[in-house]
């Protein structure tokens, strides 16, 4: 019998398959892990201006500075001092019932007043939630928070926010490392593609199974 030498049709129509399956099984996994990722860290980003606006809504001085009616310099420091504590949050804004700014991480905006309407619904007694608006700096990601006085009444609001551009340059740090596991995995996937032809070879000691 005759010894075939070299990559016969059928060896090559092999490793083709071997390969183009297993590439196409790496970038669909890839996929939806970078997909699961990207959705997770935008969740963490929600949870964590929700959270924000919770957490000062919650300040007792807060709300008396927004009773008093004119903004207090003690609440001024200390958010100042919390939004460089967490730099992923770009924007905090304290407003009272009337849109008045009493804070704003931005000094230059502070005792404007709140437009675009979003806020409108916190107001009027709504649970916190969270919107996709446009403000000075372009599109945002808000979460708004009431804030109430000791009496229960709604007195005001905080809204914390991200720009979405941050957001997506946190989602471009995820890109180089996938697109270097990516880069791995198809190498592999070459090298196994070759190695289970080669076995094959082996298993049919070099013919042609037309020859067996």
């Amino acid at each position: 019998m005759k010894i075939k030498e070299g990559k016969s049709a059928l060896e090559q129509n092999l490793y083709r398959s071997f390969l183009l399956l297993s590439a196409t099984l790496v970038l669909i996994s890839l996929g939806f892990t970078l997909f699961f990722d990207i959705s997770r860290q935008r969740k963490d980003m929600d949870k964590l201006i929700s959270g924000t606006a919770s957490y000062i809504a919650a300040i007792p001085d807060v709300a008396a500075m927004l009773e008093n009616g004119y903004p207090d310099s003690t609440v001024t420091r200390d958010l100042d001092s919390l939004s460089s504590n967490i730099p992923d949050i770009n924007v905090i804004v304290i407003s009272d019932k009337n849109g008045l700014r009493f804070y704003h991480t931005n000094r230059q905006e502070t005792g404007e007043t709140f437009v675009g309407g979003e806020e409108e619904a916190i107001l009027k007694g709504s649970q916190p939630y969270i919107t996709t608006g446009y403000g000075t700096h372009g599109t945002q990601r808000r979460a708004f928070h009431a804030v109430l006085s000791k009496d229960g009444r709604i007195i005001g609001f905080i809204m914390a926010s991200v720009f979405n551009t941050y957001i997506f340059e946190q989602m471009q740090t995820l890109f180089p490392t996938y697109l270097l596991a990516a880069m791995v995995m198809l190498l592999v996937s070459v090298l196994l593609s070759h190695g289970l032809v080669s076995l094959l070879r082996d298993s049919l000691m070099g013919h042609h199974p037309t020859e067996l």
